[in-house]
């Protein structure tokens, strides 16, 4: 059996596993990028106004990142936000995609394609189960279809698309920070025009914010509330957390691995840049895993090109095993227009950093790997003299 058959049927039966567990534990929130924004808001709609469940959180508050489970749940089978999150009335479908390497795989290969609809058709088996309400982004064709599977009476949709019930609009940048409306035609209080800002910044954020609205108004909460709470939000650790400034260079850190989440954060690092009038964005990727590299070299070339310069370092291993003539390099010669280098060794790039850093840029780090300790490094290098 070759590598690329063993990987499919590892994914299937761990979207079977998962699939089990979460029909066994209760209702589900699949994970989007950036979902620790839903999540988080879901905790301050709990704290504010008495949702039900008892949750194990960290979040930013606490100066962690989120995670949530049952506390009575081993930690070995708690299953972290970026999968899933158990809610009261029913499931919010965000988003899945190929962004794990060994669980959802995608192409034109028929065993893929096959893979992709057992996913699908598992989370619609799950949606039908469910007896409340069912929250689905309309903007993205995979929820979408699982969607469409469902009891339209049941279904609500937000997102910018004409048919969500929940429609977001007038998106802004507000340098760390995003300001959008929320509109909705129905729903248990009627019409609804809702403008909101939180502070994190990204378009994406925009959205999940809007999917946390949405899932609170539907459960009975007023808008200026769910408002209220969602201004209240902070951020995670680890999600365009700001880690210093020095020299004027702001210095961010991401546990963005995936090439979707590069590509969400860069635009959010790009609107931040912009609103300086003069700055760059200088992206510093640690690969996660030899096999998500190998497959996904391309994709995460192309997340790389939005920024104005690259560093990409070596490969995290984490539990895997190195492959021959996979490393870091592979990215970097995917990443067009030349403004990249692989840089093997982390602790030159303070070094790097210190020399091609200027008034107005902002670094962000990013991976899922022990890259979020480089973060400090670089704003004491920016703090020091010049080399």
């Amino acid at each position: 059996m070759d590598e690329v058959a063993q990987s499919l049927i590892e994914a299937q039966e761990k979207a079977r596993a998962l699939f089990a567990e979460v029909v066994a534990g209760g209702l589900i929130v699949p994970g989007k990028l950036e979902s620790e924004l839903s999540t988080d808001i879901h905790h301050l709609a709990r704290d504010r106004f008495g949702l039900r469940r008892h949750w194990h959180k960290r979040i930013a508050r606490a100066g962690e990142n989120t995670m949530l489970g049952y506390y009575d749940e081993p930690e070995d089978r708690r299953i972290a936000a970026d999968d899933v999150v158990y809610l009261d009335f029913g499931p919010v479908f965000e988003t899945w995609e190929a962004d794990y390497g060994r669980t959802y795989v995608v192409g034109s290969d028929p065993v893929k394609q096959r893979l992709v609809a057992d996913i699908e058709a598992a989370f619609s088996t799950f949606g039908q189960r469910v007896t409340g309400m069912v929250l689905t982004c309309a903007d993205d064709p995979g929820a979408e279809a699982v969607a469409a599977r469902l009891d339209p009476e049941r279904v609500r949709r937000y997102g910018e698309s004409t048919h969500a019930d929940y429609r977001l609009a007038d998106v802004a940048s507000r340098g760390m920070a995003i300001s959008f409306t929320v509109t909705a035609d129905r729903g248990p209080f009627g019409e609804i025009f809702s403008q909101m800002t939180v502070d994190v910044p990204g378009h994406h954020n925009a959205l999940n914010a809007t999917a946390a609205f949405a899932a609170a108004v539907e459960l009975g909460f007023a808008p200026p509330r769910v408002a209220a709470a969602i201004a209240g939000y902070r951020g995670a650790r680890r999600r365009m957390e700001l880690k210093g400034e020095a020299r004027g260079v702001r210095v961010l850190d991401s546990y963005a691995h995936h090439p979707t989440e590069l590509a969400a954060d860069l635009r959010a690092a790009r609107d931040i840049a912009d609103g300086t009038g003069q700055g760059r964005v200088i992206a510093i990727f640690q690969p996660h895993l030899f096999s998500r590299t190998r497959i996904f070299a391309a994709e995460f070339g192309a997340a790389l090109g939005l920024a104005d310069e690259a560093i990409v370092l070596d490969v995290y291993a984490a539990r895997e095993d190195p492959e021959p003539g996979v490393s870091g390099q592979l990215i970097v010669d995917a990443i067009p227009g030349g403004h990249a280098r692989f840089v093997p060794d982390p602790a030159r790039v303070a070094g790097v950093i210190d020399m091609m850093a200027k008034p107005g840029d902002l670094v962000l780090t990013m991976g899922a790997g022990d890259i979020t300790a480089l973060g400090p490094q670089l704003v004491d290098a920016l703090r020091g003299p010049r080399e």
